[in-house]
């Protein structure tokens, strides 16, 4: 399945499907999440968002992405890279980029599109990402407090207090940051 460190993943598996069925499922199921296609009926290949979009989007899922699929009699082998360019990467969206290729898998399997499965995973996603931009606030509320009280008791001027007020976002991103790794690690 996929490392955690470079979001790359392969995956090969046997289907009793004919290839019409299999080719049919998975454009389904890509076109579902809005991918766009390329390739041919033996070679496909998925593409989604952008290092841009990857900033500013909750759904991991949308997050660029790229999948090349080949489809061989009932032989199906995929292999993608997600791209977490601009994201703090957390375990919860691992784990649901995971489950989007177990329902895929699934989907050619069971012989039905599951990618309606997927929408669970996304909310548990975002759920977990407003978590850590809460968590992110609050650092963030707390330090100022804890600085503008000490200015304030030090009776510092405002040319003293420019360092130490813009390590804030520095501090409270490597606090994320870790706070995410150790959630990886529980």
């Amino acid at each position: 399945m996929m490392e955690q460190d470079n979001l790359e993943f392969s995956l090969e598996f046997i289907t009793h499907n004919s290839i019409d069925l299999n080719y049919r499922l998975t454009e389904e199921y890509f076109n579902d999440g809005n991918f766009k296609t390329e390739g041919n009926f033996f070679q496909l290949e998925f593409k989604q968002g952008s290092k841009l979009k990857n900033g500013l989007v909750l759904n991991p899922l949308k997050w660029k992405s790229h999948f090349q699929i080949t489809l061989d009699d009932n032989y199906v082998t995929i292999k993608g890279v997600v791209d977490p360019s601009n994201q703090f990467v957390s375990q919860t969206e691992i784990d649901c980029w995971n489950k989007f290729i177990i329902n895929y898998k699934n989907s050619l399997l069971q012989r039905k599109n599951l990618y309606a499965l997927n929408k669970a995973f996304v909310k548990s996603s975002k759920k977990s990402t407003f978590k850590y931009i809460g968590y992110g606030i609050l650092l963030t509320v707390l330090l100022l407090i804890i600085i503008g009280s000490t200015a304030d008791y030090f009776n510092l001027s405002l040319n003293q207090m420019i360092i130490p007020t813009s390590a804030i976002t520095a501090i409270v991103i490597y606090l994320i940051q870790r706070k995410m790794n150790q959630n990886r690690i529980n």
